[in-house]
């Protein structure tokens, strides 16, 4: 959590400064709220949902149909499955959680370097 001041918009990003450290942040917000320039907010900033560059890494300059295939294909036959299957960490009636990156084998709680 951290003290932030409100910078702006830009598009659908909000500018966020945190006042102790002048770390400046480009965020979402889930809830919708888009504030004012010159408001504090008391929030918790989290790092974008695919750190490091996942697709960077694995489609460098890909075209639209590249990724579609990607998601719904991975990288081999199992590549998906054994994500999910590795990454498990709780599940609820309408969510399955996970954790770690698909190409991360280390990253993966259930993965075979963390047996």
């Amino acid at each position: 959590m951290g003290v932030y001041l409100h910078e702006g918009r830009e598009g659908d990003l909000v500018a966020l400064r945190e006042l102790a450290t002048d770390e400046g942040y480009r965020a979402v917000v889930p809830s919708g709220y888009r504030g004012q320039r010159g408001e504090l907010w008391y929030a918790r900033v989290l790092p974008p949902p695919v750190p490091d560059g996942y697709f960077a890494r694995t489609l460098p300059g890909a075209s639209r149909a590249a990724y579609e295939r990607h998601m719904k294909y991975g990288l081999t036959n199992s590549y998906w499955t054994e994500f999910v299957f590795e990454g498990y960490v709780n599940h609820q009636a309408e969510a399955i959680y996970l954790a770690g990156l698909p190409d991360i084998e280390k990253s993966r709680p259930h993965s075979r370097v963390n047996s």
